[in-house]
């Protein structure tokens, strides 16, 4: 279930309209409805990221596949993280973090929820990686 802000305008004490927020209830129903695309827009909004930013990192990190798996390795080849889903969020440094917010990050609409959460909260440095493709500072 995913909450969503509305405002609401009510009266005050001075009688002059005061802004509160609400939350909304995306119930399972709706959410299970909600395409990418409606769903990349509701979490820009909800974050209070820039849409397009969100989208450039989702095209150049996965190309837009929720099965994108980036391997990090050391010198010798082993594996040491993953990147993982559109977001290509990295299991290392953000599946502990997202678990505690109940979210798992192997899963689309959580990797997306968690993507654009670690947005909100860091910019891009999360993706700087892949700064020369998406050119967001």
């Amino acid at each position: 279930m995913i909450l969503a802000l509305t405002t609401q305008i009510v009266t005050g004490l001075s009688n002059r309209p005061t802004t509160t927020w609400q939350p909304e209830i995306v119930t399972p129903a709706v959410e299970k409805e909600m395409t990418l695309d409606k769903r990349i827009t509701f979490l820009a909004e909800k974050y209070g990221v820039k849409e397009s930013s969100a989208r450039a990192i989702i095209g150049c990190e996965s190309e837009w596949s929720p099965d994108a798996i980036g391997y990090n390795r050391r010198k010798d080849g082993s594996v040491w993280s993953k990147d993982i889903g559109l977001m290509q969020i990295n299991n290392y440094f953000h599946e502990e973090e997202a678990a505690r917010m109940g979210l798992d990050i192997y899963k689309t609409n959580d990797n997306l929820e968690y993507g654009f959460y670690l947005f909100s909260k860091r910019g891009a440095k999360p993706w700087a990686a892949s700064k020369s493709c998406h050119h967001i500072t």
